[in-house]
């Protein structure tokens, strides 16, 4: 059986996650996806970057989640989320570079935590997924033999 993508299987289970840590550790969770409104991710976004608005020395934004939820292409690129110390990533990329890119999102300077997380979700039984993810592994593992090699002939 072939599972193209296991993506709304890691939402619900990344959905059901976010309510476990709102309900025994208090933290506030923001999912942000293709379907949102601009000014719903405008509020998300704002609730990572600011506490009080500039003009009216109030609440920014009504909430101030501190975990992120989403997509490798609507967290990727552009964003500035150092309120957040914890990001999900809901599928393997096939670039780990743009992963990478999402995950630094939130570690950057002006972090307020000292530690940041990071997870990556996939379905082990997606053969699609299994071979984004071997990809990555063989790239990463070449890039490594290269910069080995680079740094014994230098």
């Amino acid at each position: 059986m072939l599972f193209p993508t296991c993506f709304f299987l890691l939402y619900h289970l990344s959905l059901t996650f976010c309510q476990w840590l709102k309900e025994m550790k208090g933290y506030e969770t923001a999912l942000f996806h293709s379907d949102l409104r601009l000014a719903e991710r405008n509020d998300i976004k704002m609730g990572f970057q600011e506490d009080i608005d500039a003009d009216t020395r109030k609440d920014a934004v009504p909430y101030h989640p501190r975990i992120l939820v989403g997509t490798i292409e609507v967290l990727g690129i552009g964003h500035q989320l150092t309120r957040a110390f914890r990001i999900i990533l809901t599928e393997p990329d096939h670039l780990f570079s743009n992963e990478y890119q999402a995950i630094k999102r939130i570690n950057r300077i002006g972090q307020e935590n000292e530690r940041t997380y990071s997870y990556r979700l996939y379905c082990e039984k997606s053969e699609v997924e299994m071979l984004i993810v071997k990809r990555q592994d063989a790239r990463k593992a070449l890039h490594d033999a290269v910069l080995a090699i680079n740094q014994d002939g230098n």
